[in-house]
This record gives structure tokens, sequence and C-alpha cells, in this order.
């Protein structure tokens, strides 16, 4: 025991080491032997621990079996650590795969002893964990264990050498010879896996009684065609028979399914329990499990239990395995009900790093995730058990558990996972170290391993300090460097500003000279990752074969960090292969976060005209929508190229006829596809019978020139689609009295949030007052929408009908534009209950709904306050500035020169509404240019007040601010168009109006506005016989107007205020006017609005007089009252209110249940 014995192990380590100089040394030869035992940790009593103990001499070589199973280890900095393979048999391949837990090490493979760095015949210097391949058929393995080396000496040898490259490196490292024998894997582990091209490879898997099972495959390269499995005893799973190894579809009694670059097949104890009771012997029961490839594949394989109730929570106390989590890499878990828990284990030796953990939901559900501190692992004054915090509405958890505030020590920590509905829960979960204070020996990454990138397998991180993800591109020569055109790495904000920058470590250069002073010179060399130019200002792609060539290993570190010091972001991280194959390789569609993308022939980031998705859907009992919303100018003539299906067979069919669910030839409303996926049972194959993982195609039709970009979605029918922070215009369709949901996420003090719907006229609904935006922010509000929050909104509960906003229940309310936009505003004013603290997320609930006969289709973009918001050519952006604060943009978007010498052109104006503003307009940022914006930055503008459209340089005017010239509140409409894109109104031949009076009223007339520009006649469209705008008459008191009554806005704005009066006249061009006050100067102004486009322009403002005399004769009648008509409507009020009043529900507490009088 621990008090006997000579020599014990220091707390948190696994490694024991007796000197020679210590006098109870034992000298080799003495005969004498140590007796070594292995405890229980106390802080970790109540679990079970597996361990494999090896004990070896230093200097000595230590014997590596190759069987698969993985042997830990410890190296230092500098030292090797070296180990001896036998190959038995001629003709096998030989992986050696090394696996650092922290780190990092590099694998060295020889023919002698002493093999080293100079020494070697293959080698790996990947960061993180690294692998060696020798085929069979190469010439290494070829001469040293071919068939008469075998035949002579009875076996062939290689030698492996771990060198140390960080100052403590513990790994695991095996070694696997490709042989018909199946590989037991335990449960809660995970074994490295190698299949040859056109092989198989066996796994034998204990099954527990009572225990729900999940076996998952990562792939790491290459494609397995099928996972099958098949209950049988382990006496005859350890021997198969030959039926047994030629096991298919037919015979198998399950079947894995792929999902997000994962092969994924779960076992419910109530499935397998009646198979083991028909095969079970004396040797038990095991599940047999068969691997097949067609072009090789290399993974891992892990084989989780999702049993032992005793210890299903970190308080409950009894058996409860885990599965130990590599640094970085993700593994896969799943829960089917509301009772399954899963516990991953990760082991911290540096305790002065920071804890990140990261969890990605693959499926609709948020569970719960609690991290477990080992025992007297942290301080008194924090909690053992530790929640962490989830963004409840996508469910993902990215937590940084600092060493300084918990004050952790070294030890494993635990994660438990559970679920909080029935509903099936897929998700990856990681766990790393960052932030180091030990030696910094990798630049500015410290000892901290980036999160792993796997193909096709997204990660939702967030945070205020820099990430860094790592993806490794491996080909065997260099002519393969072409498949890596399909490959890219995106980030997308999710909200929030980033920057996103990327290395490339070339290891090849690592024989030249040190790994610590190569990743320190890729970092001094990072380059800023571009926006894309396709859709989504917002997302950022690095082009695979853009940084790697044709290097035959390329590793790519991606640092994101905040664009502003302390502000929080989120946003999603993937690895995608735009490979269409037969094998199924798609990108995933995480339900409620929409992705863009561009397919056709014009399109420059398209590699054909498809693009493939897969969607796992887990609801039963729910109807999934997929919807596809074309985007840009001419979207209503892509989508009639476009065509959306979807199947859930592992292989979606060729012909189109053939697939489940296919998109309508002609959509009732352009510019968006609509694809309902009904929740069945049982079902034809093709058929989603829930939980099923759904492959949905995008196609672009191949006899049509041009190019499409869109926006794809899955949600439920009434459920919240994600609007992500200055993104472009999301397409969707509005139908009759059916509310399309929204939610914006807000991470930030801002004060102001404005969000802007484009809707098409409707000569039914000209003003607008069918269609409308309501919005509620993170608060509960009491009865009739006061402005006091009650509570704050529980983020679980956000689909509550109770909850979502309605004409009855809103904080914020569209109002119409000129511009034919509904736009709200949502300040934080003093009367809220709190600001929106920094980091913590605040959903924004947005309904818009209409009423109009027919489906109306509409476009909403959302963007919070922030430096460089993305200003879209051709999209009207209406804002507000006070003294406080300043608002600058990024004019996003590209435009074509009309002669080869000419300069790219862009069309800016500022439509000032009221107040007073100041626009300056740069290459960049003066302030960042000049250190103090003093205006010297090239191409740098200054205008006081509004501008008209006027033609600048596109590259010149990229920075654009808007800023209050005086100490008032004003608005404004800033909008940038493409010259050859261009379309205006304009009055003609005059813009005056002409004034008439008679004895009882005014009449007024005006000139014709026609339009110009792109697609128009030379000489403008619209005349009397074929209008094309519609007329808007407002007259106010000039002593009450608080505009710029010279402006379509500034006249919306007065009206909106209920100081102005409008008469809309449609085409007609001439209108009467009554009620004008006598004693009074009246500003009377005409707007007319394209019923086309949407674009309005003002006339030149009138003014007017009214003289006493001149009083109308309309006026006079409705300004004659007396007592009893004032006595009358009195009565009317007082009734009204008692009838109210005795009506009203019953009220239950403090609190009514009723609203909205």
């Amino acid at each position: 025991n621990a008090v006997k014995a000579g020599w014990i192990s220091q707390k948190g380590s696994s490694v024991l080491n007796i000197p020679s100089s210590d006098p109870r040394y034992l000298e080799p030869g003495s005969g004498d032997f140590y007796a070594i035992s292995v405890l229980r940790s106390q802080m970790d009593n109540n679990t079970a621990v597996r361990f494999t103990i090896e004990v070896g001499a230093k200097g000595t070589i230590h014997e590596l079996l190759a069987t698969g199973v993985p042997v830990p280890g410890v190296v230092k900095a500098g030292e090797y650590v070296r180990y001896r393979i036998v190959v038995a048999e001629s003709g096998r391949h030989l992986a050696i795969l090394l696996r650092a837990k922290s780190g990092d090490a590099d694998l060295y493979l020889g023919l002698n002893a002493t093999v080293s760095r100079n020494t070697s015949v293959a080698n790996s210097n990947l960061y993180g964990s690294d692998a060696i391949f020798i085929q069979s058929f190469g010439g290494i393995n070829a001469q040293h264990c071919s068939a008469e080396v075998i035949k002579q000496k009875g076996e062939c040898v290689y030698f492996v050498a771990v060198l140390g490259i960080s100052k403590r490196t513990d790994y695991k490292i095996s070694a696997l010879v490709p042989h018909g024998t199946p590989v037991w894997l335990a449960p809660n582990s995970d074994l490295e896996v190698l299949v040859p091209p056109r092989g198989q490879q066996d796994l034998l898997l204990p099954l527990e009684p009572g225990a729900n099972m999940t076996l998952s495959v990562r792939a790491f390269k290459g494609i397995l065609k099928s996972v099958s499995a098949k209950v049988v005893s382990k006496a005859k799973g350890k021997h198969p028979t030959k039926e047994l190894t030629d096991l298919d579809d037919k015979t198998a009694d399950f079947h894995g399914s792929k999902f997000a670059g994962v092969w994924s097949m779960r076992l419910e104890a109530s499935a397998f329990l009646p198979l083991c009771k028909a095969v079970q012997d004396k040797s038990g029961c095991a599940v047999f499990v068969s691997l097949r490839t067609g072009r090789g594949f290399r993974g891992k394989a892990t084989w989780l239990s999702d049993g032992n109730k005793a210890g299903s929570s970190p308080s409950a106390t009894g058996k409860a395995e885990s599965l130990m989590l590599q640094a970085g890499v993700p593994a896969r878990g799943s829960l089917r009900t509301k009772d399954d828990v899963l516990r991953f284990g990760f082991a911290v030796q540096d305790a002065t790093a920071d804890l990140s953990v990261m969890l990605t939901p693959l499926t609709t559900c948020t569970p719960v995730v609690q991290l477990e501190f080992p025992s007297g692992a942290s301080s008194s004054a924090s909690p053992s058990i530790q929640t962490l915090n989830m963004d409840q509405r996508l469910g993902f958890v990215s937590a940084r558990v600092s060493h300084m505030e918990s004050r952790f020590k070294s030890g494993i920590f635990y994660l438990w996972v559970r679920q909080l509905t029935s509903k099936q829960c897929e998700f990856d979960v990681r766990a790393e170290l960052e932030a180091s204070a030990s030696t910094a020996d990798f630049g500015e990454m410290g000892q901290a391993v980036p999160t792993a990138l796997l193909l096709n397998t997204p990660v939702l991180a967030s945070g205020d300090r820099a990430h860094y993800f790592m993806f490794t591109s491996q080909i065997e020569k260099a002519s393969e460097a072409v498949k890596r055109e399909h490959l890219e790495l995106r980030i997308t904000t999710l909200a929030g500003d980033i920057m996103v920058a990327v290395a490339v470590l070339n290891t090849s250069a690592i024989a030249n000279t040190s790994k610590k002073e190569l990743l320190a010179r890729s970092f001094g060399g990072i380059q800023p990752v571009a926006q894309s130019s396709s859709g989504a200002p917002r997302s950022f792609v690095c082009k695979v074969h853009e940084r790697c060539g044709t290097a035959l290993v390329c590793q790519l570190f991606v640092r994101v960090r905040s664009a502003r010091e302390g502000r929080f972001a989120d946003y999603l991280a993937v690895a995608n292969d735009k490979t269409q194959g037969l094998d199924g390789r798609a990108e995933v569609l995480l339900p409620g976060v929409p992705v863009r993308g561009c397919i056709g022939p014009a399109c420059p980031t398209s590699r054909g005209s498809s693009a493939q998705y897969q969607l796992f859907i887990n609801n039963p009992l729910s109807t999934t929508l997929v919807r596809l919303s074309c985007q840009g100018a001419d979207r209503d003539v892509q989508c009639h190229h476009v065509a959306l299906s979807a199947d859930a067979r592992p292989t979606m069919p060729e012909d189109i006829a053939q697939r489940t669910y296919i998109s309508p030839s002609r959509n009732e409303a352009k510019g968006e596809i609509e694809l309902p996926i009904p929740a069945v049972s049982g079902g034809s194959p093709g058929q989603c019978s829930a939980p099923c993982v759904l492959l949905i195609r995008v196609e672009f039709e191949e006899s049509s020139s041009g190019a499409a970009n869109y926006t794809l979605s899955a949600a439920s029918p009434g459920g919240y689609s994600l609007l992500t922070d200055g993104a472009d215009p999301v397409t969707a369709v509005a139908r009759p009295s059916q509310p399309v949901y929204y939610l914006f996420d807000s991470r930030r003090q801002s004060p102001l949030l404005t969000l802007a719907v484009n809707v098409p006229y409707d000569s039914a609904d000209p003003h607008m007052e069918l269609v409308s935006m309501y919005v509620l922010d993170c608060d509960v509000y009491g009865p009739a929408n006061s402005s006091r929050g009650v509570r704050k909104v529980d983020p679980g509960k956000l689909e509550d009908p109770k909850l979502r906003p309605s004409a009855e229940n809103y904080r914020f309310r569209a109002i119409p534009s000129s511009r034919g936009q509904l736009v709200a505003f949502v300040t934080r004013g003093p009367l809220q209950t709190s600001k929106i603290d920094e980091g913590r997320h605040c959903y924004y609930r947005i309904a818009v709904v209409s009423h109009r006969l027919k489906p109306v289709e509409f476009t909403i973009r959302g963007f919070d306050w922030h430096p460089d918001t993305p200003l879209l050519l051709g999209e009207p952006l209406e804002g507000m500035v006070d003294p406080k604060h300043t608002f600058s943009y990024r004019l996003e978007g590209s435009v074509g020169a009309s002669t080869s010498a000419e300069k790219p052109q862009v069309v800016l104006s500022l439509e000032v509404c009221c107040g007073a503003v100041r626009l300056r307009t740069a290459a960049s940022d003066p302030g960042l240019s000049t250190g103090v914006g003093d205006g010297k930055a090239r191409g740098y503008v200054k205008v006081d007040g509004g501008m008209p459209p006027t033609s600048m340089p596109l590259e010149e005017s990229r920075w654009l601010e808007v800023s209050a010239a005086t100490g008032t509140f004003s608005s404004f409409v800033l909008t940038a168009e493409d010259p050859s894109k261009r379309m205006w109104l304009l009055p003609k031949p005059s813009s005056k109006l002409v004034m008439a009076k008679d004895s009882s009223s005014y009449h007024l007339a005006w000139e014709p506005a026609q339009l110009f520009g792109a697609g128009q006649l030379e000489g403008g469209a619209g005349v009397d016989d074929e209008p094309v705008v519609e007329y808007e008459v407002f007259f106010v008191r000039a002593d009450m107007s608080l505009s710029n009554t010279s402006t379509p806005c500034g006249l919306y704005f007065d009206f909106r205020h209920r100081r102005a009066k409008r008469i809309f006249t449609r085409s007609r061009r001439t209108a009467t006017i009554f009620g004008m006050r006598p004693g009074h100067n009246y500003v009377i102004n005409v707007v007319a609005r394209s019923v086309r486009t949407g674009h309005s322009v003002a006339y030149t403002p009138y003014r007017q007089f009214v003289f006493p005399e001149e009083q109308s004769v309309a006026e006079v009648e409705s300004g004659s009252s007396t007592l009893w008509d004032d006595l009358g409507l009195l009565f009317v009020i007082g009734t009204a209110l008692t009838v109210i009043y005795f009506m009203r529900p019953c009220c239950r507490g403090s609190r009514p249940a009723w609203r909205g009088w």
C-alpha cells in the first residue's frame, strides 16, 4: 500500500521514475523483482479505471505490438523514446499512429535501433497527432519485409522514434498491420482504424446488458462504403467464419448511417438483447462489425455506452465510465431519450493553462453540459461542478474555464452531457488547453492545441479572445493537388465582428530548422483572409489549393478573433469538400442557421452546377421546411433555373425524378423555393422516418448560362430562423395571415439595432398597411406593451407561443418608409430595465405578417451598430444619429468600369430626413490611416448636409461615415448604386408645383415623374397613358414640421409623427386640399413612388400662408360644435370604458393574464 511503498508517483502523473542512484535500486541480474501496486485516486474514487502498465529502462527499446492497442508514453523536449515493431507476415501494410494528449512530438521510422531525425526512412512532423503509413507494395516494405526476408528470418523489424518538441508531451502510440483478425474495442474507448484500398477491417465490440451502445467512425482520410454489424458470441467473433467476414446488408442485424463526416450506428438495448439470448454462450455476447472501403480509409472508431444510470450525474455515486477526449479533436455523441447521459474525460497536465470546451449540436436540441472538476482540484471558492454557459437557441457551448479564476489543478476533468427532451440529439464535443503560461514553444499559440477542423463537420464557437483552428491536407503525389481545388475553410459570423487570418506550415522545411522556429516564422507571416464575394459579406473563405499548392503535407492554422477588443463574437467554422460524388459528401446544414452558396457556370466560387447538403432530422412529430431563396437583383430569373430536391437514402438517385422530395416546376412566389419534409412513420425508401439523415441537392439547369446566388435554411414551419448581423438580405415569402419569425442575436451594448424589410408594391395596399413587422427584445413585458420589462426571457422558452411577437404583443413596430420598406429602429432607452451586458445573448424576436390576399415575397436584413457595417450596392440604408454616436460603413461589392482606362465608379446619395448630418468617405478609415483622422487619407471627401446622386471612384469610397453635423438628432437614407444598373425617378419637365385657389379649397397640380436608367427608354418611362408612378400629397404647418420637407423620407418622417397630413391620388396629378387652418404658414409637397422598383422622388416644396378670410368651408363645418356634441362624445367614451371594465378576464395574483387593451 501507499504507506509501505518505496516509491510513489507524483500527484496527477502516470509515470514513476526509479533512478539508478537510489540505494534501493535493483541491479539487473540480481534475481530480485519489484512489486507494483496501482491504486485508485481518492479524488476519483467512484470511477472504474482501465489502464495499461509498461515497465522499461531509460535508453532501452520498448516493444510495440502491431495490434492497434495504444501504449501511453511521455517525452521531454529534445529527447527520443524508441520502439520496436515486429512484422511476421509479408504483404502487409504498416501504420504507426501517434496521438498527442498534450504538447507536440514528431514521429520517425527507421530500419535500425538508432533511428533518429537524420536516419529515418519515413517521418511525420505534423502539429498535434502524427501518422506514418507504409504500403505493402511500396519500396521500403518490398525490400525490408519481403517474402524472402520473412522466410529466412521469420520476421522483419522496424524501429520507431518519438522526438519531443514541447516541454513535455503526453502521448499514445499504436501500430497496426491490417489483417483478417477482428480488433477488440472496449466500451467507452476509441481506436485508430486503417483499411487498405478495396479492403475491410473487422471489429469486435462487447455489449453491456441494459446499456444503449453507439459506434461512431470518423474519417481522417478516404471514404467508407458501408458499416454493417451482427450480434454474435465472443468466441465466434474472435474466430469468424467466412459467412461472418462476408457480412453484407442482407445478413447484417444493424447498419450504420453517415452524417457530418461520421458513420454512426446505434444499438438499443431492447434491440440487441433478444439477439444476444439467441446466440450467447459461456464466452458472452458481442457485436461483430465490418468496415468496408473502396479507395482506402483512415479514421477513428469510438465505442460509446450511455448506460450506468447509477452514475448518471456528477453528484451521483456508482460506476460510470467515460470516453477520454483528445485535445482539439471532436468526439461524436448521440442522446436518444431524456434519460440518456454521456460522460467524457479530459486529462489536464498543465494547471497554468485555461480549459476550453466546445459542443456543437448537429440537430435541433439543447443539451445540458456540466464540467466536473477532480476532487480537490479547484479552490474552495469555486464549485466542483460547473454548468457551462450555452446558447439556448442553437444549443452550442463555447466556454473557457480560467485557471486564474477557478484555480484548478491538474487531473482528469469530466464533461456530463444530458438531453432535456425526448428528441434524438447528435453533437460533437471538443476540449483543449489554451493560453498556456508555460514557455511559448509555438509563437503566439503558446502550447495550446488548436481545434481540429474535419471535413464537413461544423464547429460553433464564441468568445472575445483569439481562437485557433487547424486543418491538415495530405496527398500522396504532387499530381493529386488538383483535388484541393474542391476544399475550402469557411468562417461565418453569427453575431459580432471577427477578423480571420491563416498561416501555412510547410512540414518539408522542418529538416532544416526546428519546429518552434518554423511555427514562429509561419505565424510571423500570417495573412488575413478576404471576405467572400459571393453573397455573404460576413463569411470568410480560405481556398486550400491557393495556400497549399503541391505540398504533400500541408497544415493550415486559422486564427479567429474579435475585431474589437473586449467584444464578443459568435461564429461557425467548417472545412468543406465541394466534391459531388456517390460517396454522399455534403456540407452540414444546421437547423435554423442559413448557409449561402453559388451554383452555375458563371459563379466564380462554384465548381459545378450543383451543391449538396445533409440535414439530420430528429423530430418525428413535425414537418421540416427546407427553404431556398435566391439573392440579387435578378433573383426571379435565377430561381427559375434552380431545382431543389431531397432524399433520405444514403446515396441520392442521380435521376431527379426518382428522388422522394422535389420542388415544384414553377414556384408560387418567384425568388424562393420551399420544400416541406413531412414526418412519416416507416414509409418507402427515400422518405424520412425520423431520425434520419436527409441529403439535399441544389441544382442549376445545365442548358442555362449564368449563376444563382442563394440562401438555404431548414426549420420547422412557424419556427424561428436566424438573422446574421450585417449579412445580405434574406428572401422569404409571407403567406396570408401566417407570420414568418426570425431571431437576431445581439451581444453588445449597442445604441441602435436596425431592421429593414423590403416589400413589393401592391396597388390594393399602396401604403403597406396590410404588412407589418413586430419586434420583442430579451425582456418579458407586462400588459398593454408597457415599456418596463417584467423579467428576462428564458432563451429555452423562445418557442413558447405566448412569447412570440404579434400585433397584441410587441415592444417595437416597424413603420413604412419612402423606399417601399418597413423599418424598425430598436433603441435602448432609459425606460428599459437594463442594458445588454457585453457577451450575454439577447435574442430579438421578429415577426413579419402579411394580410394581403396573395403571398408576399419580401427580403429582411438586420444590423447592429458597430464600425464598418456592410453597405450593399442597391440596398437603401435608413439610419439615425445623435451627437454621441457616429456610424461608419464599409461598401461591399464590385462594379465594372465603362472603359479599361477608367476607374470603376459608384453612385452615392445621402437623403436627409431630419436634422443635419455629415458624410465622410475615403478608401479606408482615415483615423487608422493617419492616426488622427485629419482627412489626409486617399480619396477623402467630406459633405455637410444631403448629397444628390453623385458618381465617385469605388475604391476611394469604400469607407463611409455619417455623423451629426450639429448637436441635434438626425435621420438619413444612404444609398450606393452600380451606375450600370441604376434607375431613378425625375419629374419632367419641371418639379415645381402649381397652386390655385377658389372660395372653399386649394387646388394643386404637378408635372409627371418618369423612370430613367437601366432598362428604360432613353426619354424615360411612364406617361399619363401608361403611368409607372403613383403620387402622394403632404401638407404640414411650417412651425410644426421637424423634417426636411424637400425629401421623401423627410415628408414621411413628419407624417409618421402625426405632424403632416397625406392625400393619396394614385396616378392622378391633381389634388384638392382641405383643412388648412387660417393664420398659419404651410409647406406642401408631392412624393412620386415607382410601382415597379420602389424608388421615390420629392418635388420642390411649395409654401402657402392661409389668411383668416381664406378659411375653407370644410374647415368651418368641421370646426363648429355645440356643448351637446361634446357631452355626447364624452358619454360614448364613458360607456365604452365601463363595458371594458366589467367584461375584462379574471386575473389571479398581482399580474393580469390579459394584455393588449
